[in-house]
């Protein structure tokens, strides 16, 4: 782990962004500068990191029987992720089917609200 070497890839790409941002303003580009620094900062980042990065990917070995399993393997992820999707959100689904777009709000500040502790319960560890 390169924590510094991390961090000072972030620091750049977020002065690299920030310089863009003040140049595009005064080329008088309006709010499309800070689309265009938005845009800029995680590209950066990543060219950075795969500028700093030793290692780079070959292409995988191909194995009849490795790529059985790793099909079956994504199906099983994928299939367990898109059922627990469904039923997370079937409710919100019947609300809003049932009833006005005002109500479904209603129903998901509810809940969001009804998961959230007061900060009066968290406790600091010794």
């Amino acid at each position: 782990m390169r924590f510094s070497v991390v961090s000072a890839n972030d620091i750049c790409a977020r002065i690299i962004a920030i310089g863009l941002m003040i140049v595009l303003a005064w080329a008088k580009w309006g709010y499309w500068a800070l689309v265009a620094g938005t845009v800029v900062q995680p590209v950066a980042q990543s060219l950075g990191a795969w500028y700093l990065c030793r290692w780079v990917p070959s292409l995988p070995r191909q194995s009849p029987w490795k790529r059985g399993r790793l099909v079956r393997f994504a199906i099983n992820v994928y299939g367990r992720f898109s059922v627990n999707y469904f039923a997370r959100n079937m409710d919100n689904l019947l609300v809003g089917w049932r009833f006005d777009a005002p109500t479904l709000g209603y129903y998901k500040k509810a809940y969001t609200c009804s998961h959230c502790r007061p900060a009066s319960s968290y406790r600091l560890s010794r």
